[in-house]
């Protein structure tokens, strides 16, 4: 089990693009972030990223270990998100996903989350989102429209970049983080 103690940011990593994780990932090195991502399987750039940060900051400290944290659990439907939901439980954290029912499950713990395309969701709009989410599955199923997940685009990018700035610029302001 990692030793991490308050994270602010969760990382549902199984289905996180490469180019959001690299944005997470530099954020959580700048500001020293205690940064868990949460995965069913090991993330190469996150164990490079852990072991580069860990060994810069024994430059200064010989004992320092990195902020960043990855968590493997086992193979199944909703393990990562199980996992996230049993385990953030700072009020301060914010919680990157693109799953809309673990948002849901998140929000209602009060906790808020961030898409990989810059959106925020929290108590607010969850139920809304979810409820967006469950008809258009129906009218998939019903065979209506076919909806395809577009790729990310280098404007989703600079949204989801963007959005993650405001968010951790609101978190130094409250002194949340230095």
């Amino acid at each position: 089990m990692p030793e991490f103690k308050s994270p602010i940011l969760w990382v549902d990593s199984d289905s996180c693009p490469v180019q959001i994780r690299s944005i997470i990932l530099k954020a959580a090195i700048r500001l020293d972030l205690e940064t868990v991502f949460v995965s069913d399987r090991e993330l190469k750039d996150v164990k490079t990223a852990r072991s580069e940060h860990t060994a810069m900051l024994r430059k200064v400290d010989p004992d320092a270990v990195s902020s960043i944290f990855y968590v493997v659990v086992p193979t199944g439907a909703d393990s990562a998100d199980d996992y996230i939901v049993e385990n953030a439980d700072n009020p301060d954290a914010l919680v990157i996903t693109r799953d809309v029912p673990l948002s849901s499950r998140l929000a209602s713990k009060g906790l808020v989350c961030l898409d990989d395309r810059g959106r925020i969701i929290d108590w607010s709009n969850a139920a809304n989102r979810l409820s967006q989410r469950d008809a258009n599955y129906q009218l998939r199923e019903a065979g209506v429209f076919d909806e395809r997940n577009d790729r990310i685009s280098e404007r989703n990018i600079r949204e989801f970049s963007a959005s993650l700035d405001r968010h951790l610029n609101m978190l130094k302001k409250k002194g949340v983080i230095k």
